[in-house]
Protein backbone atom coordinates (compact mmCIF):
# COMPACT_ATOMS: atom_id res chain seq x y z
CA UNK A 1 0.00 0.00 0.00
CA UNK A 2 1.06 3.60 -0.36
CA UNK A 3 1.01 6.52 -2.73
CA UNK A 4 2.30 6.18 -6.30
CA UNK A 5 2.89 9.49 -8.06
CA UNK A 6 1.10 9.91 -11.37
CA UNK A 7 4.41 11.29 -12.68
CA UNK A 8 5.82 7.75 -12.58
CA UNK A 9 3.38 6.42 -15.16
CA UNK A 10 3.47 9.52 -17.38
CA UNK A 11 0.05 10.76 -16.29
CA UNK A 12 1.10 14.04 -14.66
CA UNK A 13 3.09 17.15 -15.43
CA UNK A 14 4.08 20.22 -13.42
CA UNK A 15 3.50 23.56 -15.12
CA UNK A 16 4.97 26.88 -14.02
CA UNK A 17 2.06 29.30 -13.60
CA UNK A 18 4.31 32.36 -13.96
CA UNK A 19 2.85 34.72 -16.55
CA UNK A 20 -0.28 32.60 -17.06
CA UNK A 21 -3.95 33.24 -16.49
CA UNK A 22 -4.17 30.35 -14.00
CA UNK A 23 -7.98 30.28 -13.99
CA UNK A 24 -8.14 29.98 -17.76
CA UNK A 25 -5.34 27.41 -17.87
CA UNK A 26 -7.09 25.27 -15.26
CA UNK A 27 -10.39 25.52 -17.16
CA UNK A 28 -8.69 24.41 -20.40
CA UNK A 29 -6.93 21.52 -18.70
CA UNK A 30 -10.18 20.43 -17.04
CA UNK A 31 -11.98 20.54 -20.40
CA UNK A 32 -9.37 18.14 -21.78
CA UNK A 33 -9.55 15.58 -18.97
CA UNK A 34 -6.99 16.88 -16.50
CA UNK A 35 -7.31 17.42 -12.77
CA UNK A 36 -5.21 20.31 -11.47
CA UNK A 37 -3.73 21.21 -8.12
CA UNK A 38 -2.31 24.68 -7.50
CA UNK A 39 0.74 24.05 -5.30
CA UNK A 40 1.66 27.72 -4.80
CA UNK A 41 -0.05 27.74 -1.40
CA UNK A 42 2.44 25.01 -0.42
CA UNK A 43 5.38 27.22 -1.40
CA UNK A 44 5.96 25.51 -4.77
CA UNK A 45 5.53 27.65 -7.90
CA UNK A 46 3.74 24.88 -9.72
CA UNK A 47 0.42 23.83 -11.15
CA UNK A 48 0.24 20.03 -10.98
CA UNK A 49 -1.89 18.53 -13.78
CA UNK A 50 -2.93 14.86 -13.89
CA UNK A 51 -4.60 13.24 -16.89
CA UNK A 52 -7.57 11.32 -15.48
CA UNK A 53 -7.91 8.78 -18.30
CA UNK A 54 -4.27 7.67 -18.45
CA UNK A 55 -3.84 3.94 -17.85
CA UNK A 56 -2.19 3.12 -14.54
CA UNK A 57 0.22 0.23 -14.69
CA UNK A 58 2.20 -0.56 -11.59
CA UNK A 59 4.58 -3.49 -11.80
CA UNK A 60 5.64 -5.16 -8.60
CA UNK A 61 8.10 -8.02 -8.26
Amino acid sequence: SGYISSHLCGAAVDISPTGCDVGRLRALLDAHGFTTLDERNLGVNCLHATYRDAPRLIVRE
